[in-house]
């Protein structure tokens, strides 16, 4: 007998308690999760901060992008400051740093736990606040909602860099 498989994200449906939009960026984040958690499964250390070409992302680069752009982002969208260990550019968030690859991945579960903390915790009346960024005055829902679009940016990377490192050393 052959496993199920699983559901893709996106028809896994709403989740009981949330509105559609807040469910649909739940999902959203739970892919972002899988596909990082996959694409990442078995890595060395060497994979994980190697880059195909000067200029080109590390896998470990972005996903310390991924997770500071989504802290930054919810900042903004709560109309909080940034605390210093955040207002880094985001060429220096997608460098090489050489870390663990586990802790690098696990700061990255954190925050995209805290995220779905967050954004199940929204009323209606907290995405319509309006946020001044650069500015622009919009309403805080683009915020979170560029949270999901940008990770979900950065995962396809991800699986293309890793793709490249298996097919380098096939």
């Amino acid at each position: 007998m052959q496993p199920t498989p699983q559901i893709t994200t996106f028809l896994r449906g709403n989740l009981e308690g949330c509105s559609t939009l807040t469910s649909a960026w739940l999902r959203g984040l739970e892919s972002t999760l899988e596909h990082v958690t996959k694409w990442t499964a078995g890595l060395s250390k060497e994979g994980f901060w190697w880059s195909p070409a000067p200029g080109c992302n590390s896998i470990g680069g972005l996903v310390n992008h991924i997770w500071m752009t989504a802290l930054r982002l919810a900042h903004f969208a709560k109309g909080l400051p940034l605390p210093p260990e955040l207002d880094k550019p985001p060429a220096q968030q997608l460098e090489a740093t050489g870390e663990d690859p586990e802790v690098v991945l696990g700061r990255f579960r954190l925050v995209m736990d805290e995220m779905q903390g967050a954004i199940k915790g929204l009323k209606d009346s907290d995405l319509e606040v309006l946020r001044e960024r650069l500015g622009q005055h919009v309403q805080a829902l683009h915020f979170w909602h560029k949270i999901v679009e940008h990770s979900h940016e950065h995962a396809g990377q991800i699986i293309t860099l890793r793709k490249l490192w298996n097919a380098k050393n096939a």
